[in-house]
């Protein structure tokens, strides 16, 4: 485009010349943003770190990057802003609180059984991941609808699961279970 697309007409935009200054004005809030989401090797190092440990300080951040104190904390507080970091969690040690096993589930629910109860599939996960066993739960595309990754103390534990909460309360019909033998995570 050129320039004088964009110069006034007696100290006032014509229609045209307004709709193509939107579309700049938009053009430059989006590269904005993008400036912004851009992360360097400074940032990348910091999250590596706070991946590994989200208790580390700005002090020992700085001590294990050779990066300045204000400088970590400023790419952190951007980083928050913008999302990339959402929150710090814990790595918890499940055989201290009585869950050591843990397992994937693949399920199907009975679309009938939706249909009845007037539930979309989203709103079935959003229900299924309140249940206190269910660590995580996804939406599938292939064989199997939905995954769900469990812990639970024993066999019976699971048995409950797949009897009373996902079949009867949820109407599952379809299930497989992969039960994880080996966990590095938690040892």
């Amino acid at each position: 485009m050129n320039i004088k697309t964009y110069s006034k007409n007696n100290g006032k935009f014509c229609k045209k010349n307004r709709k193509v200054y939107k579309y700049m004005e938009i053009y430059s809030i989006m590269m904005q943003i993008q400036r912004e989401i851009e992360l360097d090797k400074k940032d990348l190092k910091i999250l590596e770190i706070l991946k590994q440990n989200g208790d580390f300080t700005t002090s020992k951040i700085s001590k294990l990057t050779a990066i300045p104190i204000t400088t970590i904390h400023n790419r952190i507080k951007k980083m928050k802003k913008l999302e990339i970091i959402k929150n710090y969690t814990i790595n918890i040690d499940y055989k201290k609180i009585g869950k050591p096993l843990c397992a994937f589930i693949f399920v199907s629910p009975d679309f009938e059984f939706l249909k009845e109860k007037n539930l979309s599939q989203l709103e079935l996960i959003d229900k299924i991941a309140k249940e206190p066993d269910v660590e995580e739960i996804y939406q599938l595309i292939g064989r199997y609808d939905i995954i769900l990754k469990v812990r639970f103390g024993d066999m019976n534990k699971l048995h409950y699961l797949f009897g009373d909460i996902l079949r009867k309360k949820y109407g599952i019909i379809k299930t497989e279970t992969i039960i994880i033998s080996y966990d590095p995570s938690n040892k």
